[in-house]
């Protein structure tokens, strides 16, 4: 996940748009990516467990606070220097 972040920039626009919450977001797509269900229900449990840019767990609560913080600008924003 860390090569594909890379070469395909999409760590680098994270950072652009997001700044100090930036590899919050890179470990939820972590996660979420590769699920099949697309459910938070296992993160906990699933960070614990694998290496990831963040380096630790986020609660539940941090979560829900996090995907508020995001707004439609930034995801517009993020969109766009993905589509370059």
């Amino acid at each position: 996940m860390d090569q594909i972040g890379r070469q395909t920039g999409l760590t680098d626009d994270l950072k652009r748009v997001f700044s100090d919450n930036y590899r919050q977001v890179l470990l939820l797509a972590y996660f979420l990516v590769p699920s099949d269900n697309g459910t938070l229900s296992r993160f906990d449990h699933w960070s614990k467990l694998h290496q990831h840019p963040y380096g630790q767990t986020i609660s539940s609560h941090r979560i829900s606070e996090l995907f508020q913080e995001i707004t439609e600008e930034q995801l517009i924003a993020f969109f766009k220097l993905q589509a370059k």
